[in-house]
């Protein structure tokens, strides 16, 4: 999986919302979240933006830190997040 950006000077913040060990990333700039694309779990999915899911559909968008790693993985299939291109 791979992380695209365009806006490079776009910042991010990590919102548990109760969610236990699980977060959201929404964008600060445009206040969009991260997702899977189209719930694929296949390596190299790309990782996107969009409008907050609920339900079913809110499992792309959350993420969690594994420290044994110090990687941010997906809860949809535990891939992490790998930011391939140079952005």
């Amino acid at each position: 999986m791979y992380a695209q950006r365009r806006d490079c000077s776009a910042s991010f913040v990590f919102s548990h919302g109760g969610l236990g060990k699980h977060f959201i990333i929404r964008s600060r700039l445009s206040g969009l979240i991260l997702e899977v694309k189209g719930s694929a779990s296949a390596m190299g999915t790309p990782v996107v933006t969009s409008f907050r899911n609920t339900g079913l559909a809110a499992e792309k968008q959350l993420f969690y830190g594994d420290e044994s790693t110090g990687t941010i993985r997906t809860a949809l299939n535990d891939y992490c997040i790998d930011s391939r291109g140079g952005y």
